[in-house]
């Protein structure tokens, strides 16, 4: 959720080790070529979570005359990681490098829950669920659309997500923290509209979309997928769906996003067909044979390739364009508000580790 994100950034825990363990990759729709698979690796050996920590020292930090252990930390570690393991792929190297991270982060932690406990702000499933229904609430509908998608892929009800969510610590204690700082160090927060304009007008770049090469082609298409060694029974049902959608468009062609995004089994069906722009030789050749040979705004007759039967409209190219600051108002106010409640909070919490004479021991530290 958005307005969590700022407040996120600052208290580090072990659940930010996964994230250095390597990303996804999304295919390229109608590739020319498939992406040549990678060279067959060594698989990583695991990691032991004693190998992991062997290098760390018996004291790890001091603030507020108390110094944290090394067994002080492996309790709330351990407590933090995935199923209690080793993220694949993490390397004692690696480990050791974040650790002063890891380990300030759980000391900010520490200062906050006694800051909130001053303040009788205390973490609990009630005030999670409260503060997530709330930013639901405040959700645009991009947002929400989103968030009931994956909701139905997880195949629960929002009412089932919201609880289980609730029901986990760390949204607890952002919950908590979310409600600490509306009433302490990001109360008096307040960004304008004439905030949001003067930025707008100095970073106009942020805002504009750029033409498209003169070389380009744009295209968006419906993609009725069969495989080229499928049975004729089959690909002849797949000719006869893509034959009855053309026929549908034939009649009303202003059809066509609402066709995709119900018909096509290409992943550009959510854009509503559209496959951007691109340049010779990046489609297989049917298809690009297709696109040049129609018309902005014209549609073609059903295009067989090596993914199926596509029908095809030729886009016109992108101008320039900049969107307009009625456009990008309210994400601008709400985009710098958290830009200046990441700072408080940043403050605050350099505040905290001042007041406690914090000390990261980690030799690493000094690094």
């Amino acid at each position: 959720m958005r307005k969590m994100k700022w407040m996120l950034g600052g208290v580090l825990s072990a659940a930010m080790l996964t994230s250095l363990c390597g990303a996804e990759t999304k295919p390229e729709a109608e590739a020319k070529q498939p992406a040549a698979p990678p060279a067959l690796a060594q698989p990583v050996a695991e990691v032991t979570l004693e190998q992991l920590t062997a290098k760390l020292p018996e004291k790890l930090a001091e603030y507020n005359g108390k110094v944290m252990t090394k067994a002080d930390f492996m309790k709330k570690f351990i407590a933090q990681l995935p199923d209690g393991k080793v993220p694949p792929g993490l390397t004692p190297e690696m480990f050791m490098n974040i650790a002063p991270q890891v380990v300030e982060g759980m000391v900010v932690e520490d200062l906050m829950k006694q800051a909130m406990a001053a303040a009788g702000i205390t973490p609990s499933p009630e005030l999670a669920k409260s503060f997530m229904e709330k930013q639901i609430k405040e959700m645009s509908k991009e947002q929400l659309d989103m968030l009931t998608q994956m909701i139905t892929m997880q195949k629960m009800t929002l009412d089932q997500f919201i609880n289980t969510q609730a029901a986990n610590p760390a949204m607890q204690m952002n919950a908590a923290m979310m409600q600490f700082a509306e009433r302490t160090f990001a109360k008096d927060i307040k960004v304008t509209e004439a905030d949001a304009q003067k930025y707008y007008d100095g970073h106009k770049e942020m805002f504009t979309t750029p033409a498209d090469p003169e070389n380009a082609m744009r295209a968006s298409h419906i993609l009725v997928m069969v495989d080229k060694k499928a049975d004729e029974a089959t690909k002849k049902a797949a000719l006869a769906k893509a034959n009855g959608i053309l026929a549908e468009l034939k009649q009303n062609p202003a059809l066509f996003e609402a066709k995709a995004k119900s018909d096509s089994q290409c992943p550009s069906g959510a854009q509503g067909g559209s496959l951007g722009a691109f340049e010779k030789g990046q489609m297989v050749p049917e298809f690009e044979t297709a696109v040049i040979a129609l018309q902005p705004g014209e549609i073609s007759g059903v295009v067989e390739t090596q993914f199926g039967y596509h029908i095809i409209r030729r886009d016109a190219l992108r101008k320039e364009s900049v969107r307009p600051f009625s456009e990008v108002k309210d994400q601008l106010i709400a985009g710098l508000t958290d830009q200046a409640k990441g700072k408080a909070f940043r403050d605050y919490v350099d505040g905290l580790k001042k007041s406690a004479n914090y000390k990261c021991l980690l030799p690493e530290a000094a690094k």
